[in-house]
């Protein structure tokens, strides 16, 4: 059993005198190097095979020469109330910037899921806000509000000056929001 667990944990066990190893052993000094030179090449040809699938070339450029900004930096110093502000802020220049916009939405969604991709690897939260702002709230704003609705909330949806949230509550379904059981009726 023992030799069982360091073998899962990859500790090798000894080979029996005069055994071949069924996978050739790469020489160690140059391991390394070669390891690096091949996820390089992997990271390119993923990067390609990407961008042939998706596009948005431009896009991801643009968003990649923005997340250069200090502003993009990992932080894990922060209270709750900086945590929030930073997300804020993040999405906020997102917004602005033109990389997320509510109309793509319905026009591209290939185009949102891009640039969500890049700001939720900035920093988790920020993903997650914007997937509040632009799937829950404004999503649902796009999807069911009327003109008077759209024009109102959604005029300044992309700058922030018009931030969304989402709530929910019911007994059991933690944020499973296609499992509520409750609805509304207006009198």
């Amino acid at each position: 059993m023992l030799k069982k667990a360091k073998s899962m944990m990859g500790e090798k066990e000894k080979p029996k005198k005069g055994a071949k190893s069924a996978v050739p052993v790469p020489e160690m000094t140059a391991l390394p190097l070669k390891l690096r030179a091949d996820h390089a090449a992997l990271t390119e040809k993923l990067h390609q095979y990407w961008v042939k699938l998706h596009g948005y070339e431009d896009l991801r450029q643009a968003i990649f020469e923005e997340m250069r900004d200090p502003l993009y930096n990992a932080r894990y110093d922060l209270t709750l109330a900086e945590s929030r502000e930073l997300a804020y802020k993040q999405l906020k220049r997102f917004g602005e910037l033109g990389f997320l916009r509510i109309e793509d939405l319905e026009k591209d969604p290939e185009r949102v899921f891009t640039a969500l991709e890049w700001l939720g690897s900035a920093y988790g939260s920020s993903g997650i806000k914007a997937g509040v702002q632009y799937f829950l709230w404004g999503g649902t704003i796009q999807q069911l509000g009327n003109a008077q609705h759209k024009e109102t909330y959604l005029r300044d949806f992309n700058t922030l000056r018009t931030p969304g949230g989402f709530a929910m509550t019911e007994m059991g379904h933690g944020s499973n929001v296609r499992g509520l059981l409750t609805t509304a009726h207006y009198d």
